[in-house]
């Protein structure tokens, strides 16, 4: 997902303003046992519900750009989501075993060179959405 872009962010703090001025309940003495909701709007709950969990989801995941060469070198032992660059069809989660200045080494037993990184091929740290592997 691409990273919030600063309207969309001001987007999204406009629509939890208003949901919280939806969820203001009336106060007094004729609803002292059972306040309704009121505000501006009414907004059934489970709607407000998907809203606030739409609004979470969006601020919650980064952007998910490939590695940088600095990145790539301190992932030793984890996993990578390596991808083929086209026309080449290939996409696999992969764990990195050891790095140098020429070669990325695999605990599969194969590895990429690394002058070819953004060329041939590419590394995430998580799965890009749409890709499928296809190894």
């Amino acid at each position: 997902m691409d990273e919030l872009k600063p309207k969309e962010s001001e987007a999204l703090d406009m629509l939890e303003a208003m949901l919280d001025v939806a969820d203001m309940k009336v106060t007094g003495p004729l609803y002292a046992d059972d306040p309704p909701r009121s505000g501006l709007c009414r907004i059934p709950e489970e709607d407000a519900a998907k809203l606030r969990q739409y609004i979470a989801d969006r601020r919650a995941t980064p952007e998910n750009k490939p590695l940088t060469m600095d990145e790539l070198h301190r992932m030793v032992g984890d996993p990578v989501y390596v991808k083929d660059i086209p026309p080449y069809d290939y996409a696999a989660w992969k764990v990195i075993s050891d790095i140098d200045n020429k070669q990325v080494d695999f605990t599969e037993g194969d590895g990429y060179e690394l002058k070819g990184y953004g060329k041939t091929w590419l590394a995430y740290a998580r799965k890009p959405e749409g890709s499928e592997p296809h190894a």
